[in-house]
Parts: C-alpha cells; sequence; structure tokens
C-alpha cells in the first residue's frame, strides 16, 4: 500500500510540476527551456505528466488564445508555495481549493469552447489559425511561425496549423523537404494520411505524389505512426520509408539522400528511369508539356541529370541519349521513334 501511495505521490509532484513548466510557456517565458528539456527528458512520469496538462488544451484548439482565459489558465496553474505559519497555511489551503476549482472551470471551459468551435465552423465563422499552401509549377519555400522551413515542390498541396502549444501539418499532396526548429515541449507533426511522422526537430522530406507515401530522413529521427500498428516506424539519417498502399505497411532501405532530394537544388536527376515517368515529372514543373507519340516509347530508360522547368532543353538533349527522335508544336513536344 505504501509503495501505490508513494507512486501516486511521485506522479503528482510530476503533475504539479508540468503545470508549472506550462504556466511559463503561457506567459511566453522560454528562458529556461534548456532546463525544461532536461526535466522532460530525465523522468518517463515527466513527459507523462507534460503530456496530460497539454491534453486539457488541445480540446480547446485555438480559443485557448484568448487573452481572458490564458490569464484565467495562468492563475490555475501557478505553483503553490508551502510555508510554516498557520497562516500562511490557511492561505495555502485557500489557494489549493480555488486551484482546484479554477481547473474544473478550465475543463468546463474546454468543453464549452468545443461545442461553440463545432457550431461556429458549421455556420462558416469559426475562426483558424490554419493557413493552406499551394504550388502550380513552381517550387516555393514556406516560412512557418515557429521558424521552421518548408521547400513545397511544384503540385503540391499543405495545410499548416501553428500555435504556441503544437505544429500541425497536413500533406495533401505532392512532395516537401521539411527542415524543423527544435522545440521540446511541441513535437513537429506531419500527417501523410498513410501515417503521422513525429519529430522534434529535424530535416526531412515527404513524398505523396501517388499512393505510395515516401519519407526520407537527412538529419536528426523520425517516428512514424500508423493505425492500427502499436509498434511506430523509426528512421535514422539516410533512411527512407516507403508506405506501400496495396500492402499496407512500410519498408525500410538506405539512400543517398543528396540524390533523393536534388529537386531541392533545382535539378532532376534520371537513374535509369521508366521515359514515361521522366515525363510525366519534368512535365510538372513546365508549361509546355513533353508527349510520348507511342506508348512504345515509355519503357525506354533515361539516364542524367537535367534543370527543373526546361522541358524545351531536356526535349532537345533525347535524341542524343535515347533513339527518339523531337518535334515542337508550341505548347508541346512530340517525341517519337527515330
Amino acid at each position: 500500500m505504501n509503495s501505490v501511495k508513494a507512486s501516486m505521490e511521485k506522479d503528482q509532484r510530476a503533475l504539479d510540476e508540468a503545470e508549472a513548466w506550462f504556466a511559463r510557456r503561457l506567459a511566453h517565458d522560454d528562458s529556461d527551456s534548456q532546463q525544461f528539456e532536461k526535466w522532460l527528458r530525465e523522468n518517463p512520469a515527466h513527459a507523462s505528466a507534460w503530456q496530460k496538462t497539454q491534453a486539457l488544451w488541445d480540446h480547446m484548439g485555438d480559443w485557448v488564445q484568448d487573452e481572458a482565459l490564458a490569464d484565467y489558465a495562468r492563475e490555475a496553474f501557478e505553483p503553490e508555495h508551502t510555508t510554516s505559519s498557520a497562516g500562511h497555511r490557511e492561505r495555502d489551503i485557500a489557494t489549493r481549493h480555488r486551484r482546484a476549482s479554477l481547473r474544473r472551470h478550465l475543463k468546463y471551459a474546454a468543453a464549452a469552447a468545443a461545442i461553440v468551435a463545432t457550431v461556429t465552423i458549421g455556420l462558416g465563422i469559426g475562426r483558424t489559425r490554419s493557413q493552406v499552401y499551394t504550388t502550380d509549377i513552381q517550387v516555393a519555400d514556406i516560412h512557418l511561425s515557429d521558424g521552421s522551413t518548408v521547400r513545397l515542390d511544384a503540385g503540391s498541396r499543405l495545410e499548416a496549423s501553428m500555435s504556441w502549444w503544437r505544429r500541425n501539418v497536413h500533406l495533401l499532396q505532392g512532395r516537401a523537404l521539411f527542415d524543423v526548429t527544435h522545440d521540446a515541449s511541441r513535437p513537429f507533426i506531419v500527417d501523410a494520411d498513410a501515417g503521422r511522422i513525429t519529430v522534434l526537430g529535424t530535416s526531412f522530406e515527404v513524398d505523396r505524389r501517388t499512393d505510395d507515401v515516401v519519407v526520407t530522413l537527412l538529419r536528426g529521427s523520425v517516428s512514424i505512426d500508423t493505425p492500427g500498428d502499436p509498434v511506430p516506424t523509426k528512421l535514422r539519417p539516410g533512411e527512407q520509408a516507403r508506405w506501400q498502399a496495396d500492402a499496407k505497411h512500410w519498408s525500410q532501405r538506405g539512400v543517398d539522400v543528396a540524390v533523393a532530394t536534388r529537386w531541392t537544388t533545382g535539378f532532376h536527376v534520371f537513374d535509369a528511369m521508366p521515359l514515361s515517368q521522366a515525363v510525366a515529372e519534368i512535365n510538372r514543373y513546365s508549361a509546355r508539356k513533353i508527349r510520348l507519340a507511342d506508348s512504345s516509347l515509355s519503357a525506354l530508360e533515361l539516364n542524367g541529370n537535367f534543370h527543373l522547368g526546361d522541358a524545351g532543353g531536356i526535349a532537345n538533349a533525347l535524341p542524343y541519349v535515347l533513339p527518339v527522335k523531337v518535334r515542337d508544336e508550341g505548347a508541346e513536344i512530340i517525341v517519337s521513334h527515330r
């Protein structure tokens, strides 16, 4: 029984400490960020307590940004102080009762906020901090509010929801290279539908231009959680994980990340790629399109490095490396057998 009581007291201490750290974050006080990260890592109970403290606010969405509510929360999460005098003890007892009452009100506020948010969103007047980014035939650099950057490939669509307590990104289609600012209190989560990729601070690429999803890690570490699978897929730098839609599982392999991310430097890199696939890739970045005149050309393999967006230049080079000829018809370039 004593061991159970000791364990409960330990958990409560961890929760009180988590709330104290949370109050600092709520007040935008990051002066002790290194100490916070040390506290978070030194005991699994600390990480659990931090997640529990955040869980309440996850239900409140952007309503937690309300200044009055934030002040209310700071008061609820104020650290308790123990003193020896009778007068102080009475005040401490009153403070603990007030804190408990405030926490109950916070839970009710969270439930109410969720209801209000649902109603207002249904009416089309709900406020949101989400931002949607799209690209057509150009690669774009996106600077997120947390300091992270995203290089978004042509023909891509991404939705980012950033706040001081969470960083969520949904890659709806296309390909993106993420360079994530480290923040132990706010994991950076990329949802690619096949799984949720979670990082603290790292550099990685997510590609979902087909039914398969490919995650390539350049630096740091990532964990991929898949619905129905209790064991996450973890990657080390230089590794790539591919979600095979038909097989419903992740496969892993080592890759040359410089080659895999060459598109971010403005180049196609084709290594024995079937011509039909290479043409589809080239056309993504160019207003002028290449078209194969005969489906039998599809199996020809293309090798070489070419500039993104230069369909005309690439087409002119094809007869030098493949048994084909090209015909420029203005809006499109026709490739046929030589």
